[in-house]
């Protein structure tokens, strides 16, 4: 997948779909109902009954990796904007 994306200028654009303004740690994500990527996209944010958080169809699986200039969370897929 790496590998198409960069051949493919168009999708490798779509990651910032998976970036937004501000910070937000796990605990935070779990009162939301949605965040707004930088590409202005919502990004739907649930919560499953055992305690998952997920935005969009992927699930959050690293919460709250603390960068210098932001807060990560790995999910388990790519998110791809419709229409890509």
């Amino acid at each position: 997948m790496l590998d198409d994306l960069r051949n493919d200028k168009k999708r490798l654009n779509s990651l910032t779909y998976h970036v937004v303004n501000g910070e937000y740690k796990a605990s935070d994500l779990k009162n939301m109902n949605f965040l707004t990527s930088v590409e202005t996209d919502k990004l739907s944010v649930n919560t499953t009954k055992s305690g998952q958080v997920m935005v969009g169809n992927a699930t959050v699986v690293e919460p709250d990796i603390i960068a210098s200039n932001s807060v990560i969370h790995g999910i388990d897929r790519v998110l791809i904007p419709s229409g890509v």
